[in-house]
């Protein structure tokens, strides 16, 4: 859960309403669940995965996945920095790709995403996603022979992807979108 005060994201699997945040230490009534609608994603992942006839499109769903955290991420980042609603819809309607958003979260934090996670173990989700992200694009488009491209260890690449996103979005989140986070670059 995520600290609606200060943008802290809790570390324990669950947290209750009224309890103390463990960063500013407010009590807050209500706190918001960082991740909700990646979640089912993952799920949709897992059960292709363990599918005998479907389990390329983990690939495809990974992708899609990486694209949902990155979104939420930004949106996050520019309700820290208190950009407007309208602004910040006009800001992710312009940069709509992946490659596009990177761009943005830079802009946003004055640090590239693959920078910011040099040195930890997640750093190779966005190396993973560049990988696949051409196999997706032919299975998304319908290109013949598409889900033949997608090899074996493509389809173990995406689901470990998929798994070690969640913690790769939630240290970009606690660096850059909680209350201590750098502000906006000059």
């Amino acid at each position: 859960t995520m600290c609606s005060e200060c943008g802290h994201v809790d570390s324990k699997m669950e947290t209750k309403a009224n309890h103390p945040c463990q960063k500013c230490g407010v009590t807050v009534e209500c706190r918001r669940i960082l991740f909700s609608s990646e979640h089912r994603l993952l799920e949709m992942i897992f059960e292709c995965y363990q599918s005998d006839h479907s389990n390329e499109l983990c690939v495809l769903l990974f992708c899609a996945l990486l694209d949902q955290h990155l979104l939420n991420l930004l949106k996050s980042r520019c309700i820290r920095l208190k950009i407007e609603w309208t602004v910040m819809k006009l800001l992710l309607e312009k940069y709509d790709k992946v490659h596009e958003r990177l761009k943005l979260f830079e802009r946003l934090t004055g640090v590239r995403v693959r920078d910011a996670l040099v040195g930890l173990p997640v750093e190779s989700v966005f190396k993973t996603y560049e990988l696949l992200s051409k196999k997706r694009n032919g299975i998304a488009h319908g290109l013949p022979g598409a889900t033949y491209a997608i090899a074996p260890d493509d389809i173990k690449a995406a689901v470990n992807g998929a798994a070690d996103s969640f913690s790769c979005f939630a240290y970009l989140h606690h660096n850059f979108c909680a209350v201590d986070s750098p502000p906006l670059p000059a």
